[in-house]
C-alpha cells in the first residue's frame, strides 16, 4: 500500500511541474482549493495593502500559487523536507509556530494558512503556539486566513476554545463573510477570515 501512495504521489509531482512547465496551473481539482485560487488568492492578490505574505504547508498542487499572487512577495513554510520542492522560492523549513524565528514582528500582511489545522497542528498547545507566532508576525490590520477540514477526526480542538489573542473575526470581501463552509466540500472545508487588532 505504502509503495502505490508513492509511486501516485510522483505521478501527481511530474503532472504538475509538466503542467507549469507548459503554461498551465497544476491543480488539485476540488470545491474548497476552488475557492482558495479563485477568490482567496486573487483577492489578496488584488489588494494593494498585500505585499507580504506566507504560505503556510506545501504540496504538489501548491506548486503553482505564488504565481496567482503577482506583485505579492510570497514566502512558503512547511516543516517537512520532503515538501521543500513544492514552495515558493523563499521557502522555509519550519512549523508555523516557529515562524518567529524567520520573520520580524509585524512584517507581513498576510498569512494564509489551509490544510495545516488538524493536520500538523493538532492539540490546542500547538494551534495557540501557532496562532501567537502568526498575530507576532502580521501587521496591525493584516490578514489571517484559517482553513480546514469542519470534520470531528480533523478538528483538534473546536476553534471556539482556541486562544485567537490579537485577532478580530472580519468578513473577507471576496466572499462576504469571516466564515465560510464550502458546501461542495466532502469534509465540510471550512475558511474563517481574521484581521489582525
Amino acid at each position: 500500500m505504502g509503495g502505490w501512495k508513492r509511486i501516485r504521489q510522483i505521478s501527481h509531482l511530474l503532472m504538475a511541474r509538466s503542467r507549469i512547465a507548459l503554461g498551465y496551473p497544476a491543480r488539485m481539482n476540488t470545491a474548497d482549493r476552488k475557492v482558495l485560487e479563485e477568490q482567496i488568492l486573487p483577492a489578496l492578490a488584488r489588494d494593494p495593502t498585500v505585499t507580504s505574505l506566507v504560505f503556510v504547508g506545501c504540496d504538489w498542487y501548491t506548486m503553482d500559487y505564488e504565481r496567482l499572487l503577482p506583485g505579492v512577495t510570497v514566502h512558503t513554510l512547511d516543516p517537512d523536507p520532503r515538501r521543500c520542492r513544492y514552495g515558493a522560492a523563499r521557502h522555509s523549513l519550519l512549523a508555523l509556530q516557529d515562524m518567529e524565528t524567520v520573520f520580524a514582528p509585524a512584517s507581513l500582511d498576510a498569512i494564509v494558512c489551509n490544510g495545516v489545522y488538524g493536520w500538523g497542528l493538532d492539540t490546542r498547545a500547538d494551534c495557540e503556539q501557532a496562532f501567537r507566532a502568526c498575530a507576532a508576525c502580521l501587521r496591525p490590520g493584516g490578514w489571517f486566513v484559517l482553513g480546514w477540514n469542519n470534520v470531528p477526526r480533523r478538528d483538534p480542538a473546536p476553534l471556539a476554545s482556541v486562544a485567537l489573542d490579537g485577532f478580530v473575526a472580519r468578513p473577507f470581501p471576496a466572499v462576504g463573510t469571516a466564515l465560510l463552509e464550502v458546501i461542495d466540500s466532502t469534509d465540510r472545508h471550512t475558511y474563517a477570515f481574521y484581521r489582525r487588532a
